[in-house]
């Protein structure tokens, strides 16, 4: 694990976020995947995958405004601020989110197991 990979494979994140790219983001998150969503529901890969493909989720514009990585041996938590603008089933998302994003290696690849993402306040907030 180092801090570079991270920070690297987070922007790949981020663009296969913003782009609804399927492929891009099975390779990066694990089949294991437990992530919060705002509502506190707690979702597999399956269901983030869906909502992307589906068309359910639609982000228009997503930028990173503040980031912390931590390092460990074995694996590494990031914790960011973004702005998000998008849709959800129809209704705006617009606002500040915090993520929270554990990383390993599985194999010789970065992958996403655990997260969280929580609505921190309109834009223009924190």
């Amino acid at each position: 694990m180092d801090k570079i990979n991270i920070e690297n494979k987070e922007e790949e994140l981020r663009i296969a976020m913003l782009n609804s790219d399927i492929e891009k983001l099975d390779s990066l998150i694990d089949e294991s995947l437990i992530f919060t969503i705002p509502s506190g529901e707690i979702i597999n890969k399956s269901l983030d995958l869906k909502a992307h493909q589906s068309g359910d989720q639609k982000i228009n514009a997503l930028e990173c405004v503040e980031s912390n990585i931590q390092v460990f041996p074995s694996f590494s938590v990031v914790a960011t601020k973004m702005k998000l603008l998008g849709e959800y089933k129809g209704n705006k998302i617009d606002g500040l989110y915090s993520y929270t994003r554990v990383w390993t290696v599985i194999g010789s690849e970065y992958k996403v197991v655990a997260g969280q993402v929580a609505f921190v306040g309109g834009i223009g907030a924190g």
